[in-house]
């Protein structure tokens, strides 16, 4: 006999066929959704949610407990209070991972999403799924995206339920980055192809311009759309307004918010991007040149210096390669040494010095050129590079032999080859700057920008080099500073400094390079792009809506775009150029369409950073410490990227220059993100200890030991 007033363990009762109508009044009479889902637990014998040993108990008999949810959700499929304690207890469940899991396999979000349509169970299950999404894995946030496109219809079914509007919105940003953002290959095709992105981007917008709309909803619509740009580009340009939302939040104040969206418009149109033009026609160019240039072209050409300028060096530069080539041909003795020293001399001065020409021969039958085999040790001229090399070797240049297998590995697209080779070089000689400019080529922007940044400091250089690695520092440093200020998670941690940095270092050189360059540099477009969309990403809301501070560069570009197409190098569109071009046709529309929004955004904003941090203040090793770390877990891989957690905006503090020197190397001026501080005066910082050797012959005057 068991004691009196014994009770029999939760797990002992059998579960109840279903709910009687006593226990239905109690849960139709209770007040609010917490009181129904503990009348609903008491009635079915479950145990206690909120604790650690109730959750072990249903881990002891899930398949039970399950079992008893299930039948009561199918029983009274009628009832919407009854459904949604039943989902609510499922939501509960979930806080346990594992639980969560198990929950999932047996379809959990099917019995959520019906509930979206009822006024009392909307917001039950939208709290659920934003729960799980902000704080579930991958493999959690797929699942909840496979519902996408009904809680967007939701989101416009409804669209003055602004709590309803909120939660839905989170719910699609936080999700969906896991199926839309990718570089190759979505981690569920299948899924990636049944969403109806249109559908998604139309409910997003409209919740962002509600006249009700809040912070939260355009911060997380605006975050949802910038990240699916690069997988969604004809949905996007179907919902122009989700381009528009882009352009118009170059003109927040706040600094991560102009580089999300900069990063955005900056993906929009890489998938259908052409690739920039990577060979020259010699003919071509000289019969441009033979036509004339316009005048206003001339001019332009003749007031830098003809003779300084990319086309004639290049004509210049081809001319002699085919007449070293010619003159090595008729040698009766073959010595391949003089035309390696030409050779050698020839690549740090043009691109397109190396021609990819052969001896030809008229067929008199045919009429056809036939490429002739004169008995030399190659047939195409730029295969002569390798045979100079060595010959360079023997006669002990091993700079100029290694510059000669860089560049015939660049002209093969044997890039990691020619990255190893450079690296080795440097080795031996840091000071050679064709090194650091084969380096820079990288698609590894911290190795890129150091080594630009390094190659610019060497005395072994040529105006060339110097200048492709200006506008190289230009691409790797802005991407870097974007992608950092996205990850910003408030004004002056790590992550904020050095992307600030990196802007302002890829502005200064895109500034340099454009007073500097030949007006005919091929690069200087890209350049101009680019600098066009630094301004508005580092000065935002301080450039005017009809851009007139723009109209000296935007002059330029258009001289450089006719250049480009008169000497044949033509205006491929380019990502860079797209993005341009979106952004400046669109700018003022969007700013008048969008203004309101982004001034309310800001002005939250604006209240979120004039609260305390409870942070204490780093000190600037900690901060040295932090980047470094993060440095060291920077993946390189294409995958796809998990939602960053929900963070408050910020404004556009001031910058100034003795800051942003702090965080550059002192030598070199990378504004690297491993710099190291001298141990004696710990005023100046370091890329490395080479950097650290070049700079001691000035620094040592200074230095207090």
């Amino acid at each position: 006999m068991p004691p009196k007033n014994h009770k029999k363990k939760a797990s002992g009762r059998p579960p109840p066929k279903g709910i009687s109508a006593e226990y239905i009044g109690e849960i139709e009479n209770a007040d609010g959704w917490f009181l129904i889902i503990q009348q609903l637990g008491k009635h079915l014998n479950l145990p206690d949610l909120t604790t650690r040993s109730g959750l072990r108990k249903v881990h002891a008999e899930f398949d039970t407990i399950y079992r008893r949810l299930n039948a009561t959700y199918e029983q009274n499929s009628g009832n919407v209070k009854i459904m949604g304690a039943v989902a609510g207890t499922y939501a509960q469940m979930c806080v346990d991972v594992l639980l969560r899991d198990k929950l999932f396999e047996k379809g959990f979000l099917d019995k959520m999403i019906p509930l979206l349509k009822h006024n009392d169970t909307r917001h039950l299950v939208l709290r659920a799924l934003s729960n799980i999404t902000h704080h579930g894995g991958e493999d959690v946030r797929v699942a909840v995206a496979s519902q996408a496109n009904n809680i967007a219809q939701t989101l416009l079914d409804f669209p003055d339920d602004r709590v309803g509007a909120e939660l839905s919105v989170a719910v699609l940003s936080h999700s969906l980055v896991a199926v839309v953002f990718f570089e190759k290959q979505s981690i569920d095709q299948k899924l990636f192809n049944s969403l109806n992105m249109q559908l998604i981007f139309r409910s997003v917008i409209a919740a962002s311009k509600h006249k009700a709309a809040s912070p939260y909803i355009i911060g997380h619509a605006s975050e949802l759309i910038t990240m699916a740009t690069l997988n969604c580009t004809k949905a996007c340009h179907d919902v122009p307004e989700t381009i528009s939302l882009l352009v118009a939040g170059l003109r927040s104040k706040d600094w991560s918010h102009r580089c999300s969206c900069l990063g955005g418009l900056i993906r929009l149109p890489r998938r259908d991007a052409e690739d920039d033009t990577r060979n020259l026609d010699p003919q071509r160019l000289m019969d441009s040149v033979r036509r004339g240039f316009p005048d206003n072209i001339a001019d332009i050409l003749m007031n830098y210096g003809t003779t300084s300028c990319d086309t004639y060096i290049t004509l210049q530069s081809t001319s002699e390669f085919t007449k070293a080539m010619t003159t090595y041909s008729q040698d009766r003795n073959r010595d391949i040494y003089p035309l390696a020293l030409k050779i050698a001399e020839l690549i740090p001065r043009n691109e397109f010095s190396i021609v990819q020409g052969a001896w030809q021969s008229e067929d008199p039958r045919t009429g056809a050129w036939e490429i002739m085999d004169i008995g030399l040790p190659f047939t195409w001229w730029a295969d002569s590079l390798p045979h100079c090399a060595r010959s360079l070797r023997e006669h002990n240049h091993p700079d100029l032999a290694d510059m000669l297998d860089i560049k015939y590995a660049i002209m093969q697209q044997r890039l990691p080859q020619a990255f190893e080779m450079a690296r080795r070089g440097l080795e031996r000689n840091p000071n050679f700057a064709y090194y650091h400019y084969a380096r820079s080529l990288t698609a590894d922007a911290e190795l890129g920008l150091k080594s630009s940044k390094k190659g610019l400091k060497c005395r072994e250089s040529s105006p060339f080099i110097r200048f492709q690695l200006l506008q190289r520092s230009v691409q790797h440093a802005g991407d870097l500073g974007i992608s950092k200020l996205q990850d910003v998670r408030e004004i002056g941690d790590s992550a904020w400094k050095e992307g600030t940095a990196f802007l302002l270092s890829a502005l200064e050189d895109s500034r340099l390079f454009i007073k500097e360059a030949p007006p005919d540099n091929r690069y200087m477009k890209n350049v101009l792009y680019y600098n066009i969309l630094l301004r508005l990403a580092i000065e935002g809301p301080d450039i005017s809506v009809d851009l007139h501070e723009l109209n000296a560069t935007r002059k330029q570009l258009k001289i450089t775009e006719e250049i480009a197409n008169f000497v044949g190098v033509g205006t491929p569109k380019t990502g860079m150029r797209v993005t341009q071009d979106i952004v400046l046709k669109r700018y003022a529309a969007a700013a008048t369409e969008w203004g309101d929004v982004i001034i309310k955004r800001d002005a939250d904003s604006e209240i979120v950073d004039t609260q305390p941090h409870t942070h204490a203040p780093t000190s600037s090793q900690t901060v040295d410490a932090s980047i470094a770390a993060w440095v060291e877990g920077l993946s390189l891989e294409d995958t796809a990227k998990p939602p960053k957690p929900c963070r408050p905006a910020r404004t556009n503090p001031t910058i100034t220059s003795n800051y942003v020197a702090l965080y550059r190397c002192s030598w070199c001026e990378n504004p690297s993100a491993v710099l190291k501080r001298c141990v004696r005066c710990t005023k100046t910082r370091y890329c490395d200890e080479g950097c650290q050797k070049a700079h001691w012959k000035e620094h040592k005057k200074v230095c207090k030991a």
